[in-house]
């Protein structure tokens, strides 16, 4: 299973898609690059996975839970989304 599961991941802003069906698996120990043209959405992605944003479509799953709709606070408390582990 992955550490980090994103699907069909998407958010709307009034009448701008801004991310669209956006999809991701990333294993333990696995080091990964987002990257793309300005307004591509990237921080958008970042903003989603971290708890900013909460997503119009799609899951995000970390070790297997969802962590969509949770607070910043609640998905570090679960692991969080870290830079380095060391």
């Amino acid at each position: 299973m992955a550490l980090l599961e994103v699907k069909n991941l998407g958010i709307q802003f009034g009448g701008l898609r801004a991310v669209d069906e956006f999809n991701l698996e990333i294993e333990k120990g696995a080091l990964y690059g987002l990257i793309g043209p300005n307004g591509a959405g990237k921080t958008t992605v970042f903003n989603m996975l971290t708890g900013v944003y909460k997503p119009t479509d799609g899951d995000i799953l970390l070790d297997g839970k969802s962590i969509v709709g949770k607070s910043q606070i609640e998905i570090n408390k679960m692991g969080g989304l870290r830079i380095s582990d060391q």
